[in-house]
C-alpha cells in the first residue's frame, strides 16, 4: 500500500499525513489542503515500511504521529530520510480522538492528518540523539530500582509473616545485613522461608551490582560529551543531586533554552499548582498538576530532602510552610524551589551560589571514576585546593566553618527581610538571597573570613 504513496505526489502539492502508531501494524491517512481523503491503509510496523514512507515524503508535506513507544525511532526515519515537516503530537491534549465516539485505528489516522492539516495539534519537543540515548539509560535505572525496592519489600514481608522483628534503622545496611546472614543460619526458623530469605537478599546484590554498573555507564555515556558533563558538573554543584538526579534531570531536560522562565520550568516536571479561573470569579489555586516525567519528579522529591538541610535558605522555606501546610505539601515546595534553581545554573552557566567546594569536588570525582572504570576515559584532573577568594586560608575544616557562618549570615538577612527590613538594612554587603548572585556572595565569603581570621588571632593571643 505505501507504493501508492508517490500516485498522490503531483508537484507542489500539499499533502497532510496523519499516522496511528501500533505494535504490529499501523494505519496511514493521507488528506489534500481542502481535507479530502485520498488514501487511508494499514500496513505492519516495521523499519523497512517506515523508511519506504520516509522515501516518498516530499518537502511539501507534512506527517504527524502521537507519542508512543515507538514514536521516537519514527520520527528519527522521517527526520533523517526526508525533508517533510514531521510532527510529534501530545496525546494528552488530542480530546477529538481520546473522546471520539467512534474511535479506530482508521479514524484516529483521519483525525490525526486532519489536525495537522488545521495546524490544531500540540506539539512535542522532539529529542536529539544523545538526549534520546539518555532518557533509555535512565528508564532502564528506573525499572531496576522499581524491582530492587520490590524485592526488598518482599524481605521485610517475609520476616512479618514469620512473626520476626529487627532493630535497624536500615535492614539492608552492612549491620542490617550481617544481622539476616545470621537470621539465615538459625535452625530454629522455618526452613522454606529461610530459602526464600537466600533467594531474595541474592537477587537484591544482584540487582544492586547491575544498578552500579548502570550508573557507570551513564557516567561514561555524559563524560564522553563535553557539553552534557559541563551541565552535569554544574547540578553536581546543588547539595542533594547526584549522579542519578542530574542525569535524570538532563535526560528529561534536553535543551535547556526551550524554557524561558523558571515557572515553565518548573511546571515542565508537574511540581507547580493547578489554576483555574473563569468569569469574574477569584482564581482557585488546586495541587500540583503532576504532569510530566514521573520518575524525574520523583527524583526531584528525593533530592529536596537533601537539598533543604543542607541550606540554611531553603531550610527556612521548608520549616514556614511545614508548619501551616505539613510536611509533605513543604518538601514539595522546595522541590520546585529545587528545579527553578537548576534553571537558573544550567541557563546562566554558573554553579550554585551556596555549595560546598569540597563536597561538590568530591562528587564530580566519583563520576570521573565510575566513567573511567567503564570506558577507560582520561578526563582531565581537577584542581582540588581551592582558596576562598580574597583570603589566604587553606585547609578543609577552616574553609568549611567559613561556609557555614557565610550560609547562616545568608539565612539571617532573609529572615530580616521577611520582618519588613530592607535589603540595605538587612545586608551590608548588599547580598539578596532571593536573587543570589555570585559576586555578592564572595562579599560575605570574604566578611565572614576575615572575622573567623580575627576570632582565630584573639583565640590564638590568649
Amino acid at each position: 500500500m505505501i507504493e501508492r504513496i508517490p500516485e498522490f505526489q503531483k508537484e507542489n502539492a500539499r499533502l497532510f499525513f496523519g499516522l496511528d502508531l501500533g505494535k504490529k501494524q499501523s494505519q496511514l491517512a493521507v488528506i489534500t489542503e481542502t481535507g479530502a481523503e485520498l488514501a487511508n491503509f494499514a500496513f505492519p510496523s516495521v523499519r523497512e515500511n517506515f523508511r519506504a514512507l520516509a522515501g516518498h515524503l516530499r518537502e511539501t508535506n507534512s506527517i504527524a504521529l502521537e507519542v508512543s513507544t515507538s514514536a521516537n525511532a519514527a520520527m528519527s526515519i522521517f527526520r533523517t530520510g526526508s525533508e517533510a515537516r514531521s510532527v510529534l503530537s501530545n496525546p494528552l491534549f488530542t480530546r477529538s480522538i481520546s473522546k471520539a465516539r467512534v474511535k479506530s485505528d482508521r479514524e484516529d489516522a483521519r483525525k490525526l492528518a486532519d489536525l495537522n492539516r488545521t495546524n490544531y495539534l500540540e506539539t512535542v519537543w522532539y529529542p536529539d540523539e544523545d538526549t534520546l540515548r539518555l532518557r533509555h539509560f535512565i528508564s532502564d535505572r528506573a525499572s531496576l530500582v522499581k524491582y530492587k525496592t520490590m524485592l526488598k519489600n518482599q524481605v521485610h514481608s517475609v520476616l512479618d509473616r514469620s512473626l520476626i522483628k529487627h532493630s535497624h534503622s536500615d535492614l539492608f545496611g552492612a549491620e542490617g545485613r550481617e544481622w539476616l546472614a545470621l537470621l539465615i543460619e538459625r535452625k530454629d526458623t522455618d526452613c522454606y522461608e529461610r530459602d526464600r530469605l537466600r533467594f531474595l537478599l541474592g537477587e537484591v546484590g544482584r540487582q544492586e551490582l547491575l544498578a552500579e554498573d548502570l550508573d557507570k555507564t551513564i557516567a561514561a555515556f555524559i563524560s564522553s560529551r563535553p557539553a552534557m558533563r559541563r551541565n552535569l558538573d554544574l547540578l553536581l554543584s546543588i547539595p542533594g543531586v547526584s549522579l542519578a538526579v542530574g542525569a535524570t534531570v538532563l535526560a528529561a531536560t534536553g535543551d535547556i533554552t526551550r524554557f524561558p522562565t523558571k515557572r515553565k520550568f518548573a511546571c515542565y516536571f508537574g511540581i507547580t499548582q493547578r489554576i483555574k479561573q473563569t468569569g469574574g470569579h477569584a482564581p482557585r489555586i488546586g495541587r500540583i498538576s503532576k504532569q510530566g516525567n514521573a520518575y524525574a519528579r520523583f527524583m526531584l522529591v528525593e533530592a529536596a530532602e537533601h537539598f533543604r538541610k543542607a541550606s540554611p535558605v531553603h531550610r527556612r522555606l521548608f520549616e514556614r510552610i511545614s508548619k501551616k501546610r505539613g510536611r509533605n505539601v513543604a518538601i514539595v515546595a522546595v522541590a520546585r524551589r529545587l528545579a527553578e534553581v537548576i534553571w537558573a545554573i544550567l541557563t546562566r552557566q554558573e554553579e550554585f551560589v551556596y555549595s560546598r567546594p569540597r563536597l561538590t569536588m568530591e562528587k564530580q570525582a566519583r563520576v570521573s571514576k565510575a566513567a573511567n572504570e567503564k570506558a577507560n576515559l582520561k578526563l582531565a584532573r581537577r584542581e582540588t585546593n581551592q582558596i576562598i577568594r580574597g583570603t589566604n586560608l587553606r585547609g578543609r575544616d577552616i574553609k568549611e566553618e567559613i561556609y557555614r557562618r557565610a550560609a547562616d549570615k545568608a539565612a539571617g538577612i532573609l529572615d530580616l527581610m521577611e520582618m519588613g527590613k530592607r535589603l540595605e538594612e538587612a545586608s551590608p554587603t548588599g547580598f539578596n538571597p532571593r536573587r543570589p548572585t555570585h559576586a555578592d556572595w564572595h562579599k560575605v565569603l570574604e566578611l565572614v573570613a576575615a572575622e573567623y581570621v580575627r576570632e582565630l588571632a584573639l583565640a590564638k593571643a590568649a
